[in-house]
């Protein structure tokens, strides 16, 4: 699962518009990285992997948030936190 830190100083229209965008343009990056997506909630997202397969997964959605950064041309590079585990309960 990927969540969205805040960052001090963001503005409202930031949040409102580039903050709906966003989730979509990494989550479609992701996509084009690994083209396996078991479900997608607001700015969160999660997929199975085999076990011992997540410095891999991280790699990819460090590598997806890079592009979306690039994509949207943003000043600040985002930062997100990812969390592996058996099941929702675990990692929400």
């Amino acid at each position: 699962m990927v969540l969205f830190e805040e960052q001090k100083g963001q503005v409202q229209c930031f949040k409102s518009r580039v903050g709906l965008l966003l989730p979509d343009v990494w989550l479609l990056q992701l996509l084009k990285l690994r083209p396996q997506l078991t479900g997608q909630f607001h700015d969160e997202f999660i997929s199975e992997l085999k076990q011992g397969f997540e410095s891999e997964m991280t790699g990819l959605v460090k590598q997806a948030m890079y592009n979306a950064n690039n994509i949207l041309k943003l000043n600040v590079r985002l930062k997100f936190d990812i969390k592996f585990g058996q099941n929702y309960a675990e990692v929400h």
